[in-house]
Order: C-alpha cells, then structure tokens, then sequence
C-alpha cells in the first residue's frame, strides 16, 4: 500500500495573467509541483511559502478575570441554594462558555471530590486566585488549629485523643467526616451532617446545629433525671427533717417524762 501524501498550505500573492496583483492559497504535496501549477495558470508569483502549522494544536482561549468572576458569583449561588459542592462545581462548569475556564473548574471539583479543602484547591490556581482570594475562602480558624484547641478543652481524655486523632488524618488531607467516623465514638448523626456540611460549603453552620442540637439533648436529659430523682430526693429530705425534729424534742420529752 503506497504511503498517504500529505497536502500542505502554500499562500501566494502575486499577479494574474491580466497583471492584476492577487492572493490566496493553493494546496499541494510538494512546493515545486505547486510552482509549476501556477505558473500553468499564468499567474506570477511574488511571495510564495509554505503555510506554518500551529506546533500546540489550536490557541487556548485564555481566562480573564470577568470569567474568574462570572464562575465565582454562579459557585456562591449554588452554595447559598445548599446544593453541594462537588455538584456546583459540575453545574457551574457546563454553564461557562470559556472552554479553558470549564477544564480549570474541572480540575478543582476533581481536588476537593478527592478530599482537598476549597481553598487548598484554589491555591493551586495563582495565576488565576490571589492569596486574597483564596485567604477569604479560607476565612476563620484553620480546622487543624481549631480541632487541637477542641482537643485542650475537652476535658476527657477519651475525646481529647479521639479529636487528636481526627486533627492528624484530617492534616494527612482526609476528610472530616471520614476522620470522625473511624474513632467510632461519635453519633452517626454528627458524621452525616458534618459530611453535608463539607459538600457544601457550609461545615461550620453543620457543626454550629450539631452542637445545638446535642446541648438541647444534654439539658432535656438532665431536666428528665431531675424529675426522676425528685421522689427519692424528698425522701431523703423527709428523712433528714424527721430525724433532725426528733433529735431537738426527744430530750424535752424525756425531761418532762423525769419531772
């Protein structure tokens, strides 16, 4: 089977055979065969060169900082709706126009689905998110920083290991919620919401509402134990009562008893 002949793009200016200066391109295998055609056609060419190919494929569309916002104001609309994270990434990203911004949030959605926190994610990016940027998105107290001070206050040493534990997956980059479900001390509950909260965004409102909800369970538990105490505390009460009023009279008693 003999080899494919490749076609080349060879532009051309010149002049016809009327003397009028023209240009365009002609394609053909070889420069000289090209020539000879040209001149076939009565046409003189001035300049004639084979066209230079583009080395890395097309241009890439590059990413201005309207589109750093476009995909910015889309991602806080989703968030705000508590669609997750990892799936406003994908909604955002079919809705961009720009194909190079769509394969940069691509590759975000693949870092944070891979355990990465947002931020870490974004500062990947420079070229595109300041530390600015990437300093609000990171806003409060790093999760590190904040699991060892939660360690310190504890007060139990059961829980204070555990949270150090989940201090030291959480730096190795596991997520959170995996962390806390490994030291199989923590209610099912909290693990769940602690792992909406990280797919969408909003891990510090899951965690405020896990501890309002487990503080309401821990003052409904008391309030239920007082109650039932109650009985067993007027007894003991009554008791202590009883034998005080005995012991002031019983010697006035026997005084009068004597007399």
């Amino acid at each position: 089977m003999a080899p494919e002949t490749v076609q080349t793009t060879y532009p051309s200016q010149g002049t016809d055979k009327s003397g009028a200066k023209t240009k365009g391109e002609i394609q053909g295998s070889y420069q000289a065969p090209v020539k000879a055609q040209l001149r076939n056609q009565r046409f003189a060419p001035t300049k004639f060169k084979r066209k230079s190919k583009d080395l890395f494929g097309p241009k890439r569309q590059k990413i201005k900082p309207a589109d750093i916002a476009v995909f910015t104001r889309q991602l806080a609309t989703m968030m705000k709706s508590g669609i997750p994270l990892v799936q406003s990434f994908e909604i955002v990203g079919e809705s961009l126009e720009n194909p190079s911004v769509r394969e940069l949030v691509d590759q975000i959605r693949d870092d944070v689905a891979a355990g990465n926190t947002f931020a870490d994610c974004i500062r990947k990016h420079p070229r595109y998110f300041d530390e600015l940027f990437s300093n609000l998105v990171d806003a409060g107290v790093p999760l590190v920083d904040a699991l060892e001070s939660v360690a310190g206050a504890t007060g139990n040493i059961v829980y204070s290991t555990a949270t150090r534990k989940i201090r030291d997956d959480v730096k190795t980059g596991q997520q959170l919620n995996f962390a806390i479900k490994n030291t199989t001390l923590f209610p099912a509950m909290i693990t769940q919401m602690v792992g909406v909260g990280e797919e969408s965004g909003a891990l510090d409102g899951m965690l405020d509402k896990c501890a309002v909800y487990y503080e309401a369970e821990v003052d409904n538990a008391v309030d239920g134990l007082t109650a039932l105490m109650e009985p067993m505390i007027m007894a003991v009460l009554g008791v202590l009562i009883g034998g005080l009023m005995i012991a002031m009279y019983l010697p006035i008693f026997q005084l009068g008893a004597v007399m």
